[in-house]
């Protein structure tokens, strides 16, 4: 920015400075300088504040210390170098650079020009105007001083601190010491040194001011740290993610974990969530939900179910793909079963009208070696539901048939109604492709499995029937084979586990 008009210089009163712009903040240590310095040799002609004219008296641009000074002294009035018609940018930028090529009081620093681009921004300057006024070739520059503002207000305060100079040695004269200017002020600060913590949290930022102030060449240790502190900051805002539904408690104890520092290499190598990191978050699930009475499983369902204790389950529960190409899941779900199912226990199982035949004579017989035998069939009925369209057929359907074994030796607990019924337009898919409504299958749930009772489903999809066993106050076992499924389940059966009452309404798979 260039400023073609020429001042012309005159010894104006005080009292006619009746506005200011402050590049930068006053130094005490300097106003005393110049104290001394004028009641020494007086206020020399030579150091003329700089001033634009107003419809009444004078607008100070550079000269603050000075002017300061003088009105301690004090002193009637003071030379001056008088611009008049400035916009406001240009005023702006004639206290900057004026301050850069001579100040007597104190040097400006990237403090001062930092703290003028955060006020600038403040009064609606954009970044190309902060850039003009402050003398800079490039908007980038202004952008890099306006992030130090991230900088907590107790960090920059310390920052500002190493600026700050002892004061004169009385064997000089205050006069010869400012005539013959300060050398620069060795802070082992600078903006691109700072621009490796602005983002850190405050507390983070402070250690690590400190650390440069009491160890001034410790910039490789400073610069590890930081880098250290960021990938930490990622891991936790990560883990904050994937750990979202478990109670503050647990999200803390694995925050702390990760504040030790020993996830830091393997996050700052691979800028992703690597293997120890997933085990941990892993760990702090599992252990929430062995704690809820609930254990989700990834892989096939028939390998781990022969892992899991025989016997042990109540209640399956599940909702098998209906085409005929997945009939041979049903065989597979018949063995799973024969493993899990505890004597009297039950297996309720949807599927579709077309095959209905098939999957009735299939599980009948499959089922048979394994103590077990067709009691009932319920109606599932999905009220409002977009209809599923079977062309072939040319059928809409409402409803799904529910298939109801039961291990001998069984006794019935109580009379239940055979329609389940899904809430009207509950046909959700958020979850899942095959999502049922939460509060349909925790009707179904309801008819047949008593409080207290383990609940699994084998194709879980994406937990719903874990989401229903857990609020009716049931335990779960879940198995799936899709990994992005089985995260989904983690989440919605921690948020189950930790807002039991939530329930009513909400949909899932």
């Amino acid at each position: 920015m260039l400023i073609e008009r020429e001042p012309r210089l005159e010894w104006i009163g005080l009292a006619s400075l009746t506005a200011g712009l402050q590049s930068r903040r006053l130094q005490e240590h300097g106003v005393r300088r110049l104290v001394a310095s004028i009641q020494e040799r007086g206020f020399l002609p030579h150091f003329p504040v700089v001033v634009s004219t107003m419809d009444e008296g004078y607008r100070l641009l550079a000269g603050h210390h000075r002017v300061e000074a003088a009105r301690r002294v004090p002193c009637q009035t003071v030379p001056a170098l008088i611009y008049t018609d400035l916009t406001t940018d240009e005023e702006w930028h004639l206290s900057v650079v004026t301050n850069r090529a001579h100040e007597a009081a104190t040097l400006p620093t990237f403090v001062d020009d930092a703290e003028l681009v955060w006020q600038l921004k403040a009064n609606g300057k954009t970044l190309e105007q902060v850039a003009s006024i402050m003398g800079w070739k490039s908007f980038q520059q202004a952008g890099r001083y306006a992030l130090l503002e991230k900088i907590t207000p107790e960090g920059w305060q310390l920052i500002s601190q190493t600026f700050e100079r002892p004061e004169c040695d009385p064997q000089v004269g205050a006069y010869e010491e400012i005539s013959q200017g300060y050398e620069s002020i060795p802070s082992p600060f600078n903006p691109a040194l700072l621009a490796d913590i602005v983002h850190l949290l405050p507390a983070q930022q402070i250690e690590l001011i400190k650390l440069l102030i009491k160890e001034p060449e410790a910039k490789n240790a400073y610069r590890s740290k930081a880098d250290r502190y960021r990938a930490r900051n990622q891991m936790m805002e990560e883990a904050r993610h994937r750990l979202r539904a478990l109670p503050p408690e647990s999200l803390a104890r694995a925050l702390d974990e990760i504040d030790r520092g020993h996830l830091d290499k393997e996050w700052q190598e691979q800028k992703l969530p690597g293997p120890k990191f997933l085990r941990v978050m892993q760990q702090y699930l599992d252990e929430f939900a062995q704690k809820q009475n609930y254990r989700l499983y990834g892989g096939d369902c028939y390998d781990i179910a022969l892992t899991l204790e025989p016997a042990s389950v109540d209640v399956i529960l599940s909702d098998p793909p209906y085409s005929g190409e997945e009939l041979e899941s049903y065989t597979k779900l018949a063995a799973v079963v024969g493993h899990l199912l505890k004597p009297g226990g039950s297996l309720v199982i949807m599927c579709g009208q077309y095959h209905f035949l098939e999957v009735a004579r299939l599980l009948t017989k499959a089922l048979k070696p394994h103590s077990m035998q067709y009691y009932w069939m319920l109606a599932y009925m999905m009220p409002g539901a977009h209809a599923t369209q079977v062309w072939k057929r040319e059928v809409n359907t409402f409803w799904k048939p529910v298939l109801w074994f039961v291990r001998q030796p069984y006794t019935a607990g109580k009379w239940i109604g055979d329609v389940a019924k899904s809430p009207m337009h509950g046909d959700d898919k958020r979850f899942h492709r095959w999502g049922q409504s939460e509060s349909g299958m925790a009707d179904l749930l309801e008819r047949v499995s008593q409080v207290g009772d383990m609940v699994c489903d084998p194709l879980m999809g994406a937990g719903t029937t874990g989401v229903a066993a857990l609020r009716l106050g049931r335990k779960f076992i879940g198995i799936e084979l899709d990994p992005e499924s089985v995260k989904t389940a983690e989440l919605r059966l921690a948020e189950a586990a930790t807002h039991p009452a939530s329930h009513g309404g909400k949909q899932g798979k």
